[in-house]
């Protein structure tokens, strides 16, 4: 048991705003502290203290704009007009599989939306697509991202799909507008 006497004697704890990585933590990856949201500082009876808001993948969705959104419409319809292929959606991303094989990954950074392919990077650097490598441990199998920021990219990304389609045997069937 701790007596009041005994926090006395404590000495006074230091006023001092900790970083961003302290408060992700030292395991975590550069991604994590990409994906936090505003860092608040607030001060309450001399004692600083930070909040930070971790957003989940649907949430970030809801308060993106609505090209943002209709992105996002146009090529989840697109990949899930292939045969076999199932959506799952986690709190970090939205995930397309043929089984329990990866197709690609939807996540959200700030205000692009950004897509995760099962295909090899080195492939597309030398092409068209402004692709960029994930070294990031949980897109280990969908290590290849494209950034959509306008109907142009979105159009490319609808390309990368049938690249990834291509590469995993899937047959296109019919194509499905519903909204996201």
């Amino acid at each position: 048991d701790v007596c009041s006497s005994d926090l006395e004697d404590l000495p006074p704890v230091e006023d001092v705003e900790p970083s961003v990585e302290e408060l992700v933590g030292e395991t975590a990856d550069s991604e994590d502290v990409e994906e936090t949201e505003t860092v608040i500082v607030a001060e309450e009876n001399g004692t600083k203290f930070s909040i930070r808001y971790l957003k989940s993948f649907m949430a970030k969705l809801i308060q993106s704009d609505d090209e943002t959104k209709a992105f996002y419409g146009k090529l989840k319809n697109e990949v899930l007009s292939y045969e076999k292929t199932e959506s799952r959606i986690s709190w970090r991303y939205d995930s397309v599989y043929i089984g329990r094989k990866p197709v690609l990954k939807f996540g959200i950074r700030g205000k692009t939306l950004c897509v995760y392919y099962a295909l090899d990077v080195k492939e597309l650097k030398a092409t068209k697509y402004k692709v960029e490598v994930c070294e990031s441990k949980k897109y280990a199998s969908v290590p290849c991202m494209y950034r959509i920021k306008n109907a142009h990219r979105c159009e490319l990304a609808k390309d990368l799909i049938a690249k990834v389609a291509e590469k995993l045997g899937l047959v296109k069937g019919e194509s499905k507008n519903e909204e996201y």
